[in-house]
């Protein structure tokens, strides 16, 4: 047995020179090996990865790296980043997000460290993402102004009056969640790729016009007024390849589309050239034989070739109402169903039935239903029954509203990364449990201070806090409304044990006292970044200047504090995370 340990130890270490002697051999390569190599890279792994080795590999980062997609990365290494780009004239792709859970502040942070006219002129893609109260911001809008060579341009959520004085006249392609004007949307005379969602950014009237070189079209909207005006706003678009239009949630209230061939006699005559058609649509009816007639026409089954399914759901009555006669909610889509529907319910839903114009010939298991694609689910009340064609989901995102207690639902969701409790959600310590356990992978929690220390019976739950720590990594609690919700030392004392180790994202409420926020930093290890709302109006400013003074204390050597009313936004960094 000795004779063999040895042996085997031996080859083991004959093999370990090789691997070592082989990674070595890289270096030998040639540079059109490593160019080819960086072109299937982001630039943003591409430098993490090379640019550190040694001046050779750095030289060719600055060379070769174009596309820098920023989002959701930690302060640190975003900084290592720009210190080893000295060559940023290269960059023709650019995309920065203000995720308030990951990456707060990251478009202001990069507009004070770099020009965009002067350092990017170049640059012929800009995503913008979550950003707030632009119109603010003179520094970011005076830059933006001045980009001349954009050909893609994504803006989430921008109202449409300022996009209107961007020199966009190059813009080949434009994906923004913006207010219904978009009359200025016409002067983009060269765009032929648009993704626009609806969203109530500002009070504009609606005008919706569409640029006449149009190849492709995809529109998102709650309302069903919207649809409606947009089918009236339809122009004549002869090189539509493609238009997909999504209806995001069925609000009850709203649920009226006529069953009648607009979209058919649309089509025929405004866009000859449509060759894929998607939607997703809600409605409020029970004569199903005649909307699913609408779409079985020869100009649907045979010419275009495009197929739907038609989901039937009835809502479970409560104790007060039963099931109504008069009407269904009624989900309506093209197949393959290529968009991620949120839903909201009362009582929950029955599936009545599913019908399809979908050929027998055709392998159904290939479309799948559109249970399949709902990522998000709203409660609004208990769901007091459960349909088994929801076994089929994979909601990742849960938002309780009120009470819940359905074990059916909670072996269902066991997909979910994000739960959401409002203000005046009821559940028990026993379904919170329950819940945890079913979800290995939760990592975000929203929730009321109280109602989390009621489930923890006062963080004293040595299952649940156990549960919490090994999952929670980003951990928001409600905007308190009064004093008793704000958090002090002592409350600061309970959870901060249990969310430390692994915890990247906090977001809390303290009465005024800036010292807390320096015990936060203090006790925690891992955080990307900290969201504090401080109730007082009259409280001492929070600086860089004050984080200077606190970093000895704190395991952050850096950080870029935003500042919007009373909430103050950290991105922080530290030493070593790269």
């Amino acid at each position: 047995m000795w004779i063999n340990a040895f042996f085997i130890r031996q080859r083991w270490k004959k093999k370990r020179s090789k691997l070592i002697n082989s990674a070595s051999l890289l270096e030998y390569l040639p540079n059109e090996i490593f160019i080819s190599i960086f072109s299937y890279l982001s630039g943003v792994d591409a430098v993490l990865a090379f640019s550190n080795l040694n001046y050779r590999f750095y030289c060719l980062s600055n060379k070769c790296c174009h596309l820098f997609d920023f989002k959701s990365i930690n302060k640190t290494k975003f900084d290592f980043i720009l210190t080893q780009q000295y060559n940023r004239q290269n960059w023709i792709s650019l995309q920065l997000s203000n995720d308030d859970e990951d990456i707060p502040g990251q478009i202001e942070y990069f507009c004070q460290l770099n020009s965009l006219v002067h350092l990017y002129p170049q640059l012929e893609s800009l995503s913008l993402l979550n950003i707030k109260y632009i119109s603010k911001n003179n520094l970011l809008l005076n830059q933006l102004l001045s980009l001349t060579n954009l050909q893609s341009l994504t803006i989430k959520p921008i109202c449409g009056t300022i996009l209107s004085y961007f020199d966009l006249s190059k813009l080949k392609r434009l994906v923004i969640s913006s207010c219904r004007n978009i009359e200025w949307l016409k002067d983009l005379s060269q765009l032929e790729n648009l993704e626009y969602t609806i969203t109530n950014v500002c009070s504009c009237e609606p005008i919706f016009t569409w640029p006449l070189k149009l190849k492709r079209l995809k529109i998102i909207f709650m309302m069903d007024e919207d649809l409606d005006q947009i089918q009236r706003s339809f122009i004549y678009l002869s090189q539509l390849t493609t238009l997909e239009i999504y209806q995001n949630e069925a609000k009850s209230r709203h649920l009226h589309h006529s069953t009648d061939h607009r979209w058919e006699q649309l089509i025929g005559s405004l866009f000859p050239l449509l060759k894929h058609f998607r939607f997703y649509f809600y409605f409020c009816t029970l004569n199903i034989p005649a909307l699913v007639a609408t779409y079985s026409t020869p100009f649907y089954l045979f010419e275009k070739r495009w197929f739907i399914r038609c989901d039937l759901l009835r809502e479970f009555p409560s104790h007060m109402n039963q099931y109504s006669i008069h009407s269904a909610n009624v989900a309506l889509y093209t197949l393959p169903l290529l968009f991620q529907p949120s839903m909201t319910m009362s009582n929950g839903y029955r599936v009545d039935s599913i019908i399809s114009t979908l050929p027998k010939n055709f392998n159904s298991d290939v479309y799948p239903d559109g249970f399949t694609n709902i990522k998000t689910l709203v409660l609004l009340n208990d769901p007091m029954k459960f349909d088994e064609n929801f076994n089929q989901t994979k909601i990742v995102n849960l938002i309780i509203e009120r009470s819940f207690t359905s074990i059916d639902w909670i072996r269902t969701l066991t997909k979910l990364r994000h739960v959401s409790f409002s203000k005046r959600a009821d559940i028990s310590s026993n379904i919170f449990e329950c819940l945890l356990d079913h979800t290995p992978e939760l990592e975000s929690l929203v929730v009321d201070n109280n109602l989390l220390r009621i489930l923890t019976n006062n963080y004293n739950n040595v299952s649940i806090c156990n549960q919490l720590s090994n999952k929670i990594q980003y951990l928001k609690f409600h905007p308190a409304t009064n004093a008793s919700q704000c958090f002090n030392k002592n409350r600061l004392a309970e959870i901060l044990p249990i969310f430390a180790s692994k915890c990247k994202h906090l977001s809390l409420s303290i009465q005024s006292k800036p010292d807390l926020i320096a015990l936060i930093l203090k006790r925690t290890k891992r955080l990307h970044s900290l969201h504090i709302h401080i109730k007082e109006k009259d409280h001492l400013p929070i600086t860089m200047q004050w984080f200077d003074e606190q970093k000895t204390k704190s395991n952050y050597s850096n950080c870029f504090i935003m500042k919007q009313e009373q909430d103050y936004y950290f991105w922080l960094g530290r030493h070593n995370n790269i």
